[in-house]
């Protein structure tokens, strides 16, 4: 790595439930060091309960991963100035900046520096803003998907300001090896006033006259100055969500970024998020590496003019990227030949020379898989097995031909935690995040055959990765090719739900009891079939031994596939449930429970009913040839 250029590597956990984060940290900080890093992301903390108000809004309830309100750092998360003390948690501030603490202690001790990730402003309870109305900034939830209204604090009052110069002097204190502060905001609930949140412009109306650029300069002064005062000095990047005003990058600061440009409005850094559980459009399948996007990632990210090189490892994928990482720092590469070669060169580490060309093809199979399957998706979300397999857990709902048939009980196991605001959307096979999903003929026809392709590449590569188990260099490569053959499968799994739900809700839609195809049938008879019984009843059949195979997988898997709470009550709208292999088999029996309602709802039609004559007795060619034989 150039000395010009820092890595910022940010280590996830290999629980995605935050058991034991802190018990592996060590051993993520060592591999990164060793691979050249310079600073660790250390502002990963425990899901803060505390900001689920009310149960039925999904709003701050998206915890386990860091994107939205809940898991996100927060600078009065850490530390609570006394004006606060009445509403936040002290104690867990206390607890969450201890664990910073101790990181820090371990990149202390390996010659690392420390970066934060956090969301600020973010928003605060509604009896601060009764005590303090003066205090209140902008309303910032997500409208289509949030129940209650959530404002942030304003960051153009001086007193507002002088509590954020408290918490980062007292992170400072604490965390002396910070020296890069980045935080985004317009998201999560949070943001700055009349600067393009979800609600649209808004704030209060005696800071309506200032300009952006004097609120966000003003904002990064008051945290460096926090910094000082404990004798360090960070670089602070504020990056803002949406579509912000205009912003004047000459007004910037000495240390002061925003949305990653210096004073000159020029990016001061690259990076890397393919293989992120946001951007590899896998989650919520752990553990399976792009191999090839991040080959040409990182060479991008390499060859840039940045003082900075961020890298984003997702869930349980180090084992295989930090080595080709390590390559391609040794040896920067220049185009997809020199790329290829240096997969090559990794893939002979996993497996014998002679197989290490299979090895790299069946990368391609889990690349050619994605590409087939990521770009089925819809405006406002990312990939739609995160939030369709996962948010809106089409993993676990049943699919039945009425919904509103299945009592509470039945629904209560997947409902808590799919991500709707009202019994519409409760119980829709379509809606996404408050939004329609993939809706449309042309649309469906679309996606299914971009998901058959990718279920058929994930196939594939599962089969491939087991096949090279016998030619494993040791018993760790035989146990990571065995696991990536698992979660390959799983990805097929995740995929055919996608598809499924998709297919499923078409018919639906579309379908009508009346609409009728006719069966020949040479012993029992001729008779009319829905076409949407037969439509439904094939994709539910589908779903039914999809649920099978992935439960049977879960119960042999070696290594984590999927992203499990410690506890049920771990569960979120990002972690199933431990309990997820009973879910799934739950689900398949209520499939079973319900399944004579396709012969109620779209019943077959004799056939005295169903074939057409004329006006002269003749039926219409094809239908019943031989009717005299009855």
């Amino acid at each position: 790595m150039p000395a010009k250029q820092r890595s910022l590597i940010w280590s996830l956990s290999d629980d995605p439930a935050y058991a034991g984060y802190n018990d592996n940290f060590r051993a993520q900080a060592e591999l990164a060091a060793a691979a050249g890093a310079t600073h660790i992301n250390i502002t990963r903390i425990p899901p803060s309960r505390w900001q689920m108000v009310d149960p039925r809004d999904p709003h701050p309830e998206w915890t386990s991963w860091p994107i939205w309100s809940m898991a996100l750092s927060g600078m009065f998360k850490l530390a609570v100035p006394e004006a606060l003390a009445e509403w936040l948690p002290r104690a867990e501030a206390e607890r969450n900046l201890d664990l910073l603490a101790e990181r820090c202690d371990i990149l202390r001790s390996l010659g690392l520096r420390a970066a934060y990730a956090g969301n600020d402003p973010m928003w605060l309870p509604e009896g601060v803003f009764r005590a303090h109305p003066e205090w209140r900034g902008a309303q910032g939830e997500l409208l289509c998907i949030a129940r209650l209204s959530y404002f942030s604090p304003c960051v153009d009052h001086p007193e507002v300001l002088e509590m954020y110069r408290w918490a980062m002097e007292q992170l400072c204190r604490r965390v002396p090896e910070l020296d890069y502060w980045a935080s985004f905001t317009n998201d999560s609930a949070g943001g700055l006033c009349w600067s393009g949140s979800y609600p649209g412009d808004n704030g209060p109306a005696w800071c309506h006259e200032r300009s952006h650029t004097e609120r966000v300069v003003g904002f990064l002064s008051a945290l460096q100055q926090g910094a000082r005062d404990a004798g360090c000095e960070v670089e602070a990047d504020l990056r803002v969500c949406s579509v912000p005003p205009a912003f004047d990058y000459h007004q910037l600061r000495p240390g002061q970024l925003y949305n990653g440009r210096n004073q000159e409005g020029r990016p001061v850094g690259s990076g890397v998020g393919s293989n992120s559980y946001w951007g590899n459009h896998m989650y919520p399948v752990l553990g399976l590496p792009r191999m090839f996007s991040f080959a040409e990632e990182l060479e991008g990210a390499l060859a840039a003019d940045t003082v900075t090189v961020s890298i984003g490892f997702g869930p349980l994928v180090e084992d295989a990227l930090i080595p080709l990482y390590r390559e391609l720092v040794a040896a920067p590469t220049r185009g997809p030949a020199a790329r290829t070669a240096a997969l090559r060169r990794v893939a002979a580490t996993l497996v014998a020379e002679e197989h290490a060309e299979q090895l790299v093809e069946v990368w391609t199979l889990i690349e050619r898989s994605v590409e087939c399957a990521r770009h089925v998706r819809g405006y406002g979300y990312a990939s739609i097995a995160l939030v369709g397999a996962g948010m809106m857990r089409w993993l676990t709902m049943p699919l039945v031909p009425d919904p509103s048939r299945l009592t509470p009980e039945e629904k209560a196991f997947y409902q808590r935690h799919r991500v709707v605001t009202n019994e519409i959307e409760a119980d829709s096979y379509h809606a996404i995040l408050g939004r329609p999903g993939v809706i449309g003929s042309s649309a469906v026809w679309m996606a299914q055959n971009s998901f058959n392709e990718a279920i058929a590449y994930a196939r594939r590569a599962a089969s491939g990765m087991r096949g090279l188990v016998a030619s494993a260099g040791d018993e760790g490569a035989a146990a990571l090719l065995r696991a990536w053959g698992d979660r390959a499968q799983t990805l097929a799994c995740v995929y055919t739900t996608c598809r499924n739900f998709i297919q499923y809700e078409e018919a639906l839609a579309q379908r009508s009891p009346e609409e009728v195809e006719v069966i020949w049938r040479d012993q029992t008879g001729t008779y009319g079939l829905s076409r949407a019984g037969v439509e439904l009843r094939a994709i539910a059949r589908s779903e039914l031994d999809n649920a099978y195979e992935l439960a049977a997988l879960l119960e042999q898997a070696t290594a984590p596939i999927l992203p499990l709470a410690a506890t049920p009550e771990g569960e979120d709208s990002f972690v199933f449930s431990p309990d997820l292999t009973a879910q799934l088999r739950r689900k398949a029996e209520l499939m079973l429970d319900h399944w004579a309602e396709y012969n109620e709802d779209y019943p077959a039609q004799p056939q005295v009913q169903a074939r057409q004559v004329t006006e002269q007795g003749d039926v219409r060619p094809g239908l019943a040839d031989n009717w005299s034989d009855f």
